[in-house]
């Protein structure tokens, strides 16, 4: 795993720099040029590096370079479905020492990236795809994985603080932020969807099924609140109490 060793005074230094700019004023999204932008487009991936750094090798069992390799390609090219197929197949796993340590790392790393997100978004509001122009939201991943040091539901009610205006301001799709809401709800906290936006998954089958909710009443008024279309009969499964 030498490309982490390599790569750990650059993701270091950069830290720091992005943890500098928590006090910086907000900035007029209108006016911004082009260079700005690209510098924003820059902290980004410095940030969703940061977000994979320990994760992958954790994820599959393996401090293997041209394994962690492959995995990448996977990542960008196979559908979910054939992802989830192919990164079960891996048979590796890590001794406890070593995972527990990469898990210490990249716990620091979450911790990190979410003080410097929030502080992106009060900077810039939110840096969607269309906004930057690039082909994918890479920040939407790393809202995902909250800080182990930080009580999810906390999380999550301070990134619906941060992040709600931003559906209202519509710099967020409304459908982007229904999906990163039932992640930490559904993936978790463990508990029911309430937008219905993530399919379930039947690990025995490899299959994919319907989205998983409480109540559709209160599933559709939350997603006619912030702009998304109505759930259809099919689209859903309630769940059992």
């Amino acid at each position: 795993m030498n490309h982490l060793l390599k790569h750990s005074i650059i993701v270091f230094l950069a830290t720091i720099v992005l943890a500098c700019e928590k006090n910086e004023r907000t900035v007029s999204r209108s006016e911004m040029t082009m260079q700005e932008k690209n510098e924003l487009i820059e902290k980004i991936e410095i940030l969703a590096e940061k977000d994979q750094y320990f994760r992958r090798p954790i994820s599959l069992g393996t401090l293997s370079d041209s394994l962690l390799e492959i995995d990448a390609k996977n990542r960008n090219e196979m559908s979910v479905q054939e992802y989830l197929e192919w990164s079960t197949s891996v048979k590796s796993k890590l001794p406890a020492a070593v995972e527990d340590s990469l898990r210490s790392l990249q716990d620091s790393l979450d911790f990190e990236n979410y003080q410097n997100i929030k502080s992106l978004i009060r900077k810039y509001g939110y840096p969607s795809k269309e906004f930057l122009n690039v082909p994918a939201d890479k920040l939407f991943a790393i809202l995902l994985h909250p800080p182990s040091t930080i009580d999810a539901e906390e999380y999550l009610t301070e990134m619906v603080d941060l992040l709600e205006p931003e559906v209202l301001n519509k710099n967020l799709e409304p459908i982007s932020y229904a999906r990163f809401y039932d992640n930490i709800k559904w993936k978790i906290l463990g508990q029911p969807q309430l937008y219905g936006t993530n399919k379930s998954f039947n690990p025995e089958t490899m299959s994919i099924g319907p989205a998983r909710i409480e109540d559709i009443q209160k599933t559709n008024a939350a997603r006619k609140r912030i702009g998304l279309p109505e759930l259809k009969e099919g689209e859903y499964e309630i769940l059992e109490n």
